[in-house]
């Protein structure tokens, strides 16, 4: 989960951190994630927020899911925070709540 205006850690990288693309394209690797990926957008919760939740799964080994939060700074999901420094916060999407359902549907030696 990973905002696109995030002014402290930069979507597209710099030259100490990774671009978001990084992590993705190396845990797709890890988890031998070779079929495309199934592409969806969240419902737009707040339209006045100025945001859009983009997320994207694959299947391998385990399983993969990122979330490019488009307009969002720095921070939690829905938080209600907005301090200048870290940039604007979507309303779109609660991270506990994606964490949980996807901890949630894994399966571990054929149990969840």
């Amino acid at each position: 989960m990973l905002g696109t205006v995030d002014p402290l850690v930069r979507y597209d990288g710099t030259a100490q951190s990774l671009s978001a693309d990084a992590p993705v394209a190396h845990w797709r690797q890890v988890n031998e994630c070779v079929t495309e990926s199934k592409k969806w957008d969240l419902p737009d919760r707040d339209p006045k927020d100025g945001t859009r939740v983009h997320a994207e799964r694959c299947e391998g080994k385990a399983p993969i899911v990122f979330y490019q939060l488009e307009g969002h700074g720095h921070g939690w999901p829905m938080s209600q925070h907005r301090s200048g420094a870290t940039g604007p916060k979507t309303q779109d999407i609660s991270a506990p709540e994606e964490f949980w359902k996807f901890f949630g549907s894994i399966e571990t030696n054929g149990k969840k």
